[in-house]
């Protein structure tokens, strides 16, 4: 339903996991249980944390962050929209709530237009009530 792999390590020795955004079964996943699926998020990130002790007890150097490639190719705006994408931003939330400064970069490949502009649309808003 929300397929990830390890496609080896960046300059710095963090791992990259990649995805393709069209292989995630949002159909499928609005059918689980919301807690289930926090649970099993909460796992992966967890075997993540684990993988990065392994690649640091081979390299002698700590790893406590790696490296997400989205691919966007293929993405349509119901998976952006509504329910599914509330979903979405709830398992993401998940990873930086209870897995916080564990991403060191975040790369977004083939995103199409329109969601580059709702990505940056909160950001002027963003700015003005930040305080100083």
């Amino acid at each position: 339903m929300w397929p990830e792999y390890v496609c080896g390590t960046d300059k710095y020795g963090h791992f990259i996991q990649s995805l393709r955004a069209s292989e995630i079964d949002t159909d499928g996943l609005v059918k689980i249980d919301e807690n289930q699926l926090f649970r099993l998020q909460g796992q992966r990130m967890r075997a993540y944390s684990v993988f990065k002790q392994e690649l640091s007890k081979r390299s002698g150097v700590q790893r406590y962050k790696h490296t997400a490639v989205i691919d966007m190719q293929g993405v349509s705006m119901s998976m952006m929209m509504g329910a599914k994408r509330i979903l979405l931003k709830k398992i993401l939330d998940t990873n930086s709530n209870y897995f916080p400064e564990t991403m060191s970069k975040l790369y977004l490949l083939n995103a199409p237009m329109v969601f580059r502009a709702v990505w940056c649309a909160p950001l002027p808003r963003a700015m003005v009530t930040a305080p100083s």
